[in-house]
C-alpha cells in the first residue's frame, strides 16, 4: 500500500504539531496487554475468517495495567506478516467495537505488528520516529508484550490507526485535508476502481 497519499494532506499544510500525549505511548517500557476471549475456537474461528477476507471480530476482554477493558473487538490482520510460522500473528484490537466511546487516552484502536521479517524488532518503531524527527506527523507507536488467555504470544509493535484521533493528535482539530485508508488487504491508490471499492473515508 502507498502511503504517501495518506500523508499528503498534512505535507501541505505545513503545520505539523506536537502531538498529543497518551499514555499507552508515552515512556520507552515494554507494555503488557492482556487478553481474556470466552470463545474456545477463537484461534481457528479469527484464522478462517481472515483467510477468507472476513474482517469481523470477536469479543475479549483488555487489561493493560490498571486499564481493563471489556468486550473489546479483536481481530487477526497482516498479509505478508500472516505468514508467521507460530501462533504470533498480527493482531488489531477496536476498543469501542462492542461498547461505544471505550477507548485508551484518545485511541480506540490499536494494529499490534508481529514483525515478521524483521530479527532487530525496530524497523517500524525507528522509522516512525524518524518521522517524527523531521516534523511529518506519524501514528504513535510503542513495544507490546502480548499475552492471550495467560499465554505469552511475543512482543509487537503497536501502532494507532490512521484515524480522526490521528489527524486530531498529529495536526490539529482544525486541519483540513483528506485522510483516507484501505478497506481490504493489498488495497492501493492506483487504480479509480480499486479506489472506489477499498478506500474510504476516515470516519473514526
Amino acid at each position: 500500500m502507498n502511503f504517501r497519499l495518506v500523508f499528503a494532506p498534512l505535507l501541505l499544510s505545513g503545520l505539523a504539531t506536537a502531538q498529543t500525549a497518551n499514555p499507552f505511548f508515552t515512556g520507552d517500557e515494554v507494555h503488557e496487554v492482556w487478553l481474556t476471549i470466552d470463545k474456545a475456537d477463537w484461534w481457528e474461528t479469527l484464522d478462517a475468517r481472515h483467510r477468507a477476507y472476513d474482517n469481523e471480530m470477536i469479543e475479549a476482554d483488555l487489561v493493560w495495567n490498571t486499564t481493563k477493558l471489556a468486550r473489546v473487538g479483536v481481530r487477526f490482520k497482516g498479509n505478508s506478516s500472516y505468514n508467521h510460522p507460530g501462533r504470533k500473528k498480527p493482531f488489531r484490537i477496536d476498543f469501542d467495537k462492542f461498547v461505544k466511546d471505550q477507548k485508551i487516552g484518545d485511541i480506540s484502536s490499536l494494529s499490534l505488528g508481529n514483525n515478521w521479517g524483521d530479527p532487530s524488532f525496530v524497523r517500524e518503531d525507528s522509522f516512525s520516529r524518524l518521522v517524527e524527527a523531521v516534523g511529518i506527523p506519524r501514528p504513535r507507536t510503542n513495544y507490546v508484550a502480548l499475552y492471550v488467555n495467560g499465554e505469552y504470544f511475543g512482543v509487537y509493535t503497536g501502532v494507532e490507526r490512521i484515524s480522526k484521533a490521528f489527524v486530531k493528535s498529529g495536526v490539529g482539530s482544525k486541519e483540513e485535508g483528506t485522510c483516507l485508508r484501505p478497506t481490504r488487504r493489498a488495497a492501493h491508490f492506483r487504480i479509480a476502481e480499486t479506489i472506489r471499492r477499498t478506500i474510504a473515508r476516515c470516519t473514526s
